[in-house]
């Protein structure tokens, strides 16, 4: 849940651990990786790290230097990838293609559903690999998407698409919430107008 600057909630997997972005990280808003078993086996030297990422892409202007102290800790990365195709390909990898996409809304929220295909055989890693994602238009310069990597062969991936859906539709918007900073007893003039 964002309360403090995007306003959205979602639904992860369960009993996964989340991992916070790095501060130069700009799209980046929380990475979760299961608790115990991180990877599943590819073939007889590769393996596929589990992870689920939830990634925004900020659009927004910075602000002017009459917004700055107003909107300072709005804003504190920009982002660096400004597409979830840019952010795949630097992210996950590249050699991933398209299955098509259907178009959708999730909680009034207009919403692009996208499965990727990277084949085994292209890559040399001996299983197909898949991509789920779905990207809510939050606002028209802000964009957010849900990322679940997972083994690609049909009967394994008929497994992780149904859970991946469900939770990618558990998506909700929820007010942002401003939060005023606390003056102390017998502050200042000064002090009043710089928390204005």
């Amino acid at each position: 849940e964002d309360k403090t600057d995007l306003g959205f909630k979602i639904r992860m997997p369960a009993k996964w651990e989340s991992i916070p972005p790095a501060p130069d990280d700009g799209n980046l808003v929380i990475k979760y990786d299961p608790k115990s078993t991180k990877y599943v086996l590819l073939g007889p030297d590769t393996k596929l790290d589990l992870h689920a990422w939830i990634v925004k892409f900020d659009r927004r202007k910075a602000p002017g230097p009459k917004e700055k102290e107003k909107d300072k800790a709005d804003r504190k990365f920009v982002s660096k990838d400004k597409t979830l195709a840019d952010w795949l390909k630097h992210n996950v990898g590249t050699g991933f293609k398209s299955e098509g996409e259907k178009t959708l809304e999730v909680a009034k929220v207009p919403a692009v559903e996208s499965i990727f295909l990277n084949p085994g055989k292209e890559k040399d890693h001996g299983e197909d690999v898949r991509i789920y994602t779905m990207l809510y238009k939050l606002q028209p310069e802000v964009d957010v998407a849900v990322v679940f990597i997972a083994p690609g062969e049909d009967k394994k991936w008929s497994k992780y698409v149904n859970d991946f859906r469900t939770m990618a539709k558990s998506f909700k918007t929820v007010e942002v919430d401003y939060v005023k900073p606390v003056l102390a007893e017998g502050a200042s003039m000064r002090d009043k107008k710089r928390a204005e």
